[in-house]
């Protein structure tokens, strides 16, 4: 994608991260660089750790994405949470609800 990886916004990381599935493996895949050069470029830019960082934009996602698609399983598969479980903790801590109850709540906003 690039050979420059400092040069790169927050948007354009973020087009990444959502194109791997907010998974170090896979923005590191896609870059052609290693987890390790990824996370190098990530915690200057962004003060975090590259893993810290995928998991709050993941987290940034969830309500589009469950309000898009219906459905916590779909929204599962989309954010590449590791299980269905791990969806639903996520989205308590972060958002005081499991998913289908905070679709309701948002939906109803």
């Amino acid at each position: 994608m690039a050979r420059q990886l400092g040069n790169h916004d927050a948007a354009w990381w973020l087009m990444v991260a959502k194109q791997a599935k907010f998974r170090l493996r896979n923005v590191s895949e896609i870059l052609g660089r290693t987890p390790r050069t990824v996370q190098r470029h990530v915690r200057p830019l962004f003060g975090r750790s590259a893993q810290e960082w995928l998991n709050e934009r993941r987290l940034d996602a969830l309500p589009e994405t469950l309000n898009r698609l219906g459905s916590a399983k779909l929204a599962d598969d989309e954010l590449g949470f590791s299980d269905p479980a791990h969806l639903s903790r996520a989205c308590k801590e972060r958002y005081g609800n499991p998913p289908m109850r905070f679709l309701k709540r948002i939906s109803a906003e």
